[in-house]
């Protein structure tokens, strides 16, 4: 319900202040964690989680989803029901804070390895792309080419 999505929001925050943490320990724990969240809660069971420019994150169950709506009996939750499309706009989240960390550090670098290290995001990217994905490859064609023209919009 609600309450658990504010849970699992608070959560993430807190595995996302992980991957911006400068220490490389705490950025491979964060990281690992974004992928657990990535393959159970996305690939598997169809949430969507948004992270903003600002490292807010908000958590949408698949009940409010209109496009998993109709997949909520029992039997097909023990299935992945993430649309190809929540998959790829949770990868694009991610290249696109990779992009805000090279901003940054076009800008200031040494304020930027303090306050944003890029490993952290890298690690997340590598281990949801190679681990999660490739290990069970999406069609890339129609669902790509949907969520980039949703975020152009």
């Amino acid at each position: 319900g609600e309450h658990e999505c504010l849970a699992l929001q608070h959560y993430l925050q807190h595995v996302l202040h992980l991957v911006d943490c400068p220490r490389s320990g705490d950025n491979e724990i964060g990281a690992m964690l974004w992928k657990a969240v990535f393959q159970k809660l996305i690939v598997e069971h169809g949430y969507m989680i948004m992270v903003s420019t600002s490292n807010d994150v908000l958590v949408t169950p698949p009940s409010s989803l209109s496009s998993t709506s109709s997949s909520s009996s029992s039997e097909h939750r023990s299935t992945p029901v993430a649309t190809e499309e929540q998959s790829y706009l949770f990868i694009h989240q991610l290249i696109s804070m990779l992009a805000q960390r090279l901003e940054n550090c076009r800008h200031d670098f040494l304020l930027a390895a303090r306050t944003s290290p890029m490993h952290g995001c890298v690690l997340i990217l590598r281990y949801c792309l190679v681990d999660v994905l490739l290990a069970k490859p999406l069609p890339t064609s129609q669902a790509c080419s949907r969520c980039c023209a949703r975020r152009q919009q």
